[in-house]
């Protein structure tokens, strides 16, 4: 099964190795970040994104609302009025429409989730 495709009720990852295989990508060499889809369905899109220190993503919105799980290091998600500060383990939740950036503290690895209202 490929990583996007979700044809049988459900579909698990090794986040560790998907992280670790991110890192060899040549955008993430290139760049400083790389992401990588592991589901896309008409209703919901989860993505592992992997960052080095200092890498950014400048301020942008989702179709839909959004989760970030920090599985690695350090990261922050600047919204219009607050920051929030995510290390290992933290999650945070947007509803649809938030403007937000993020920013790699540490080298961080995080997983997105963007929930699409039909």
């Amino acid at each position: 099964m490929s990583a996007k495709e979700l044809n049988s009720p459900s579909a698990s990852f090794d986040t560790p190795s998907l992280d670790l295989q991110i890192q060899e990508d040549a955008a993430y060499l290139r760049t400083g970040r790389a992401a990588r889809t592991l589901v896309k369905t008409p209703d919901l899109n989860v993505a592992m994104i992997v960052m080095k220190a200092e890498n950014q993503i400048d301020e942008h919105d989702a179709k839909g609302a959004v989760t970030i799980f920090v599985q690695r290091g350090k990261i922050s998600v600047t919204l219009s009025d607050s920051e929030a500060i995510l290390e290992s383990g933290g999650l945070l939740a947007l509803q649809r429409g938030v403007a937000h950036g993020v920013k790699a503290h540490e080298d961080s690895a995080f997983l997105l989730t963007i929930g699409i209202k039909s």
